[in-house]
This record gives structure tokens, sequence and C-alpha cells, in this order.
């Protein structure tokens, strides 16, 4: 079986050192889909939503990582 590489599990192959974790967090909930989990696991709001609706309805555009401050 041959393993294809995706920019995933690239981000995840990354993560060795722990100097580097805070990037590979911030590459992988770039992923609509993890983000989607991660919202609904932590978001009271997202609790009864499936994951698909939450990433195709609820996460709007590209996810912004580190380009907009907030408080």
């Amino acid at each position: 079986m041959t393993r294809v590489q995706t920019s995933l599990g690239n981000a995840i192959d990354a993560s060795d050192g722990i100097a580097r974790l805070d990037e590979v967090a911030k590459k992988l909930i770039r992923h609509k889909i993890i983000l989607a989990e991660i919202l609904k696991e932590c978001a009271e709001e997202f609790r009864d939503l499936d994951v698909a609706y939450i990433e195709h309805h609820c996460i709007v555009g590209d996810v912004q990582v580190s380009k907009v401050a907030v408080d």
C-alpha cells in the first residue's frame, strides 16, 4: 500500500520538536474539519450540530490564524 502524504499529515509529522508545537497547532486548526471538531467538543453553542454542518455552514471563508488580533 502506498502512503500519500497530505498537508495535514505533513503538519503532524513536523511536530517532532516541542518548540514547533504552536506552529503545528496553527497549521492543523486551519483545516475546517479539525476546527469543526474542536468547536463541537469545546463550544456549547455547537454541541448539538453535526460536524459536517459546522464545517460547511458555520465556518465561512478561509480560517485565519494569527492574522487578526482578538481580545
